[in-house]
């Protein structure tokens, strides 16, 4: 029954997926992306139910059909297969090993979600706490700690808030107001159901794109130096790697030299 589920719920979320990515992964729209992906959630996570809970057979077709077992060729067990090495291998016992390998794959999954929730938590814990509105700035001297909220939490490391603290609040207001971390927790709890599943991946990434975007057009919208704002993201996006680059160029020409 759960690897059944599962495997329904999969279909139904790649179905899902790429009719998205063919259809409105490109639009502007972005709130109705979001609402679209949420539709697609709820469809794949409650149709296999619908499906698995009918399985009333009408009378008039119960009296028509033949005990399969009666039409077994000669040389073939009923539910059973056979290995390499020629052994018979009960079919239910294939399906007990299938339903442990994946319940254990959700396992390891929910796992690692709770140790990264974890690790956040701790992040947050640790840091230096400013009020911020109805939100709580948190501070935090990692310098490669890329700004992010939770909740009611808006995070960034010192520079960040030095240099574009600003921008960065507004950003992340909009992350809260929308409440896109309750996005992530679903989109990671489809992913501990369906770990096996690229589509699931693939949907929590186009989430985090809508809410980018999103977030993008609040800070726009607010007044802000979009020229500053633009360098920024450039910096955040290619800065290590244009200064590495730089810093190559600089050395080959005093070697030159």
């Amino acid at each position: 029954m759960p690897l059944t589920y599962a495997l329904i719920s999969a279909l139904f979320l790649c179905c899902g997926y790429l009719c998205y990515r063919w259809v409105l992964a490109g639009e502007r729209q972005h709130g109705y992306n979001r609402a679209l992906l949420y539709i697609i959630y709820a469809i794949a996570l409650t149709a296999p139910l619908f499906l698995l809970s009918d399985t009333g057979v009408p009378e008039h077709v119960q009296e028509g059909m033949i005990e399969i077992g009666t039409l077994n060729p000669i040389g073939v067990k009923s539910e059973g297969v056979v290995n390499n090495a020629g052994e018979w291998i009960s079919v239910s016992g294939v399906a007990k090993i299938l339903v442990i390998a994946y319940l254990i794959g959700v396992g390891v999954m929910a796992v690692l979600s709770l140790l990264g929730l974890a690790q956040l938590l701790r992040v947050i814990g640790k840091g230096e706490k400013l009020p911020a509105g109805k939100y709580i700035l948190v501070i935090t001297e990692n310098k490669r700690l890329a700004p992010f909220s939770w909740m009611r939490y808006i995070v960034m490391n010192a520079t960040d808030y030095a240099e574009n603290g600003g921008v960065i609040m507004e950003h992340e207001r909009c992350h809260l107001r929308l409440r896109h971390w309750v996005d992530l927790i679903i989109a990671q709890l489809v992913i501990c159901l369906q770990w096996l599943n690229p589509a699931a991946w693939l949907m929590r990434d186009e989430l985090r794109n809508v809410h980018e975007y999103q977030a993008d057009e609040a800070v726009m919208k607010s007044g802000a130096d979009i020229a500053g704002y633009q360098k920024m993201l450039i910096k955040k996006a290619v800065g290590s790697r244009f200064q590495s680059f730089a810093n190559s160029l600089n050395h080959s020409k005093l070697k030159k030299l």
